[in-house]
């Protein structure tokens, strides 16, 4: 990033409610971004989602879908974008 390029970053998150009754907790979390002058790249708003169940006291395994698709920094015109995806977390506490 160039020097004096500012960015706004606002988030909320919701814990612990379920959609899926067999999931031990899910998250989910939505944030904003402000536009960037200079570079000028342009606003956008992404939303994560993580499920995780406790197989064992000490064994965890997660799922986080990202709902991406923005440029993080650069011309948007010739810059690689961020792309949604998802991936699986298996934590393990000893």
């Amino acid at each position: 990033m160039s020097a004096g390029a500012t960015t706004r970053r606002t988030s909320g998150s919701c814990a612990r409610r379920s959609i899926f009754p067999t999931a031990r907790s899910s998250t989910s979390e939505i944030r904003r971004v402000g536009a960037l002058p200079n570079p000028s790249v342009p606003a956008y708003t992404a939303a994560d989602i993580r499920i995780a169940w406790r197989l064992q006291r000490e064994l965890e395994l997660s799922v986080v879908f990202i709902d991406s698709g923005h440029v993080e920094f650069g011309n948007p015109a010739t810059a690689s974008e961020m792309s949604s995806g998802a991936y699986v977390k298996l934590k393990w506490n000893y």
